[in-house]
Order: structure tokens, then C-alpha cells, then sequence
């Protein structure tokens, strides 16, 4: 039988402290719509996960540091990428296919679970971490089966309670074009009242076009890479950027 797990190599042979960041991402059906771009949703999602590792390359510290996860749902959730260290992962191969409906709770708990499974990976193996950052993008309400808002309030007690007891960073992101007076505001409204259980501390930010994207991405590494910097850094998001403008 095979005990190893996975990623305990890279482990064994590169033993600067961690930081994992896992990014849960929608991939409903809805994630095909253009928001009166040139772009779809997820095209957006991908080119900034692209934008991401780059700006975590420029920095030596965290090309061996930083580990990104990325979990995807829409009916179910999925692992599309584990723990992996910038130097060692290709962002043009990551796949993200729109599909189905988009249950945030479930998502959000395998995202979390995966965190978790990873600081274990990090204490059986002797490497020091920084606590873990979650990123949640979604562009819509959550949706799926009978368990889908008794997970969502799971999902949401326990991000609360890890951020409050200082173990995780957790950055919730709407991801839209909200019109007013339309149903598709009311939609907006209602998905950002949900995005809003995840965190005490940051408001979800509205992305819509591939330039806010870009911008989102690029201020995420560099927080990073200031967080891994400096252990003293204690990053406060409203101060650092204004969401609305993004």
C-alpha cells in the first residue's frame, strides 16, 4: 500500500516555509457569459490565474514559497490543481470548463479541507507556514442540491471562525456586471450577500471587465510576496485597495 502523499516529495526536497493559497472557483454553466466584454467569465478567471503565478515568480522567496491550489465547482466540487510550488506548475495547463450549477458551500468546504490536509503535510514533514489564504470567486448564487445552504452555512461558520482565530486569510470575489434595475441586480445583490458570510474582515470586490481582473491579480501576488517578506506584515485589505475601484 502506498502512504505517500501527495506533494510530501517536493517537501523533503525544498524546505523553505510555505504559504497556501488555494483558489475556489466557480465553474457553473453561467460562468460562459461575456458581461458585454470580449471575454468570457472564466476566460477572465484564467488569464488572471496567469497574471498571478507571474507576479509570484518575479520574486525568488515565493517561486519556492508560495504553493497554489486550485479547487473548481458547479454541481460538485474538483480538485483541478494541488499544492504545488509556483517553479514547478504551468498556469496555461490549468483547466477550468464551464458547467452545471454552482454549489458554493461544497466548494468552499473541499477548499477548505484541502487546506487543512496540506498544514498536516507541512507539520509531518518539519516545514514551517505562513496560515493559509482562500480566495473565493463566484458569479452567482449557490445552487445544487437539497444540502446546498446547509453547506453554504458550514462553509461560512467556518471561514469566519478560522479567520477570527487568525488561521486564515479569505478575499471573497463576485465575479459580474451588476445592472440596475434588472434582475440581474437583484441576482448580483443576493450573490454578494452570500459572498459577504465568508469574511468579517473584507468585503466581497466586484470584477467585471479583464482589466479589474488583471489589477486583482497582480495586487494579490504582490500582497504575497509582501506577507512572505515580512512575517511582522499584518495585511489589511480595506486599506490596501478600494474595492470599487479595482
Amino acid at each position: 500500500m502506498n502512504n505517500k502523499y501527495f506533494g510530501d516529495d517536493d517537501l523533503i526536497f525544498n524546505t523553505s516555509s510555505r504559504v497556501p493559497i488555494c483558489l475556489c472557483i466557480d465553474t457553473s454553466g453561467s460562468m460562459e457569459q461575456y458581461d458585454d466584454t470580449t471575454e468570457s467569465r472564466i476566460s477572465r478567471v484564467k488569464k488572471g490565474i496567469i497574471q498571478f503565478y507571474r507576479e509570484l515568480r518575479e520574486s525568488d522567496l515565493t517561486k519556492y514559497s508560495a504553493e497554489v491550489a486550485i479547487v473548481a465547482f458547479s454541481t460538485k466540487p474538483y480538485v483541478v490543481q494541488d499544492f504545488r510550488t509556483i517553479d514547478l506548475v504551468d498556469p496555461d495547463s490549468v483547466e477550468l470548463v464551464p458547467h452545471g450549477k454552482g454549489d458554493l458551500g461544497k466548494g468552499v468546504l473541499k477548499a477548505i479541507e484541502l487546506l487543512q490536509a496540506r498544514k498536516e503535510s507541512y507539520k509531518r514533514n518539519g516545514i514551517d507556514y505562513y496560515q493559509p489564504w482562500l480566495i473565493i470567486m463566484t458569479d452567482g448564487r449557490p445552487t445544487g442540491d437539497e444540502n446546498t445552504i446547509s453547506d453554504l452555512r458550514q462553509a461560512q461558520q467556518k471561514t469566519i471562525e478560522m479567520e477570527s482565530n487568525k488561521k486564515l486569510t479569505v478575499i471573497p470575489v463576485f465575479i459580474g456586471r451588476a445592472e440596475e434595475n434588472s434582475e440581474l441586480s437583484e441576482i448580483d445583490s443576493k450573490a454578494d450577500k452570500y459572498l459577504s458570510g465568508f469574511s468579517k474582515k473584507n468585503t466581497p470586490l466586484q470584477l467585471s471587465s479583464g482589466a479589474k481582473f488583471s489589477q486583482f491579480f497582480e495586487w494579490l501576488g504582490k500582497s504575497v510576496v509582501m506577507f512572505t517578506e515580512d512575517t511582522d506584515v499584518e495585511l489589511d485589505f480595506a486599506d490596501l485597495t478600494d474595492w470599487e475601484e479595482i
